[in-house]
């Protein structure tokens, strides 16, 4: 059937295009490009030009349902939202099944048709490639729930677990651009207000990953220089249409610990809301940038301060005690009349303790003293070394760690075959 009016046409037609006997039921018109082909409702039968749009085609092939205009930004699925309907409803159960794809432009549609999705399965692929929506944004994809009479979930992402393959709620991936210096930056999540996990939290740390691996040195020092602050966030102006939590907290000013731990201190951005719209995608949003603070990286730093500071203690116990000997040894030494006799034999703690590359072992020995030494014992009670012709007076030894497995040890100060003092040391590697 064909219907022509000044020089355009419409026709309904069955052609078997193929010449195989398989007809095509076919409807088409033009031919001129800005015709659009409509599908109206007629509301009242007595007005025929009273007409509710359904659905309308473009010369272009866009396609909008309740849209007279589709284009990339504005085609239109429209349903009803009540029982279980559905405004876009696609399955695809084959092995690279995409139940839904979409694109903001042919650029990213042409992309995505050169990639290899065999054995995997979308539910929803959505990409921007192109200033989509609003004024030099990109939305992948933009969920909002109104939570006004019930719960709200922008997105719900839930991973079923079976043990035979890895299971991710949520798996986001954005490129690394050189580091906390640079700007802008890059996150795979940013999250406008609180975060709350059941669970752990997870930080990659793998060898594997890692190199030009030190110690961490001085790290008390870098501490002493931290200033702990509390304070409370603004709630005025652009800092209070962020959802920055309320009441006392306590941290670092990022400016102050970036003096000390630049590593630690980035660059980062947020929308927030102009009072143009009511939301990005309405042009009624704006960057605002501020500074940002890695506190897990501050972990490893505390805890070498704490090794440090330990260690200072140790060397201090230790030599309160060689003090404590010495009095002790002094009083014993005295005679009737309180004048003090020749030098007992004392050994002393090793310094330092726990040791790393070497330690040195003090002792004294009284004038006359015979047959002197100092031995070294394992925790089995095996002799590993012995220093001899050990000189009267107060002395010392070195003990290099080399000679030794990173373990606990004892050595022992003897002199004419009697045990004066025994004492412990750690090696550590």
């Amino acid at each position: 059937m064909r219907i022509q009016e000044n020089g355009q046409a419409g026709t309904i037609s069955l052609n078997d295009n193929a010449g195989l006997g398989n007809l095509d039921y076919e409807l088409q018109w033009g031919a001129n490009n800005n015709s659009k082909f409509r599908i109206n409702f007629i509301q009242d039968p007595l007005n025929p030009s009273a007409t509710q749009l359904v659905l309308t085609g473009t010369p272009e092939g866009r396609v909008g349902i309740n849209e007279d205009n589709p284009d990339l930004l504005n085609t239109r699925f429209v349903s009803s939202t009540t029982n279980d309907d559905y405004a876009i409803l696609g399955s695809n159960s084959s092995p690279s099944g995409m139940a839904f794809l979409a694109r903001t432009n042919m650029v990213g549609y042409a992309t995505k048709l050169n990639q290899n999705y065999i054995g995997t399965q979308i539910g929803v692929l959505s990409q921007s490639v192109s200033t989509a929506i609003g004024v030099g944004e990109r939305y992948g994809g933009f969920f909002v729930a109104d939570a006004a009479s019930a719960n709200g979930y922008g997105l719900w992402a839930e991973a079923g677990f079976n043990g035979s393959g890895n299971a991710y709620g949520i798996y986001a991936v954005a490129p690394t651009v050189g580091g906390p210096f640079v700007s802008p930056t890059s996150f795979a999540g940013f999250f406008d207000g609180d975060i709350d996990v059941l669970g752990n939290i997870f930080n990659t740390s793998d060898r594997k990953l890692k190199e030009n691996i030190e110690d961490e040195a001085n790290a008390m020092d870098r501490i002493m220089a931290l200033r702990p602050s509390t304070y409370t966030y603004r709630m005025d102006g652009k800092p209070g249409q962020l959802n920055l939590p309320k009441g006392d907290q306590h941290g670092f000013i990022a400016q102050d610990l970036e003096e000390v731990f630049p590593e630690l201190v980035t660059n980062a951005t947020a929308q927030i809301r102009d009072g143009k719209g009511s939301s990005p995608i309405d042009g009624g949003s704006e960057d605002y940038s501020f500074k940002s603070v890695n506190y897990i990286g501050l972990i490893p730093i505390l805890t070498k301060g704490i090794q440090e500071q330990q260690s200072t203690i140790d060397r201090l116990e230790a030599e309160l005690a060689e003090v404590k000997e010495l009095l002790a040894s002094n009083e014993s030494n005295k005679g009737s009349n309180g004048a003090t006799l020749d030098k007992a034999n004392v050994l002393y703690q090793n310094t330092p303790n726990p040791f790393n590359a070497q330690t040195r072992i003090r002792y004294q020995l009284a004038e006359g003293s015979q047959n002197a030494e100092i031995l070294v014992f394992d925790m089995n009670g095996r002799q590993l070394r012995a220093f001899s012709d050990l000189k009267a007076g107060d002395n010392s030894l070195l003990l290099e760690g080399a000679e030794l497995e990173a373990g606990m040890y004892f050595y022992s100060l003897i002199v004419n075959g009697e045990e004066i003092a025994t004492k412990r040391m750690i090696l550590t590697k």
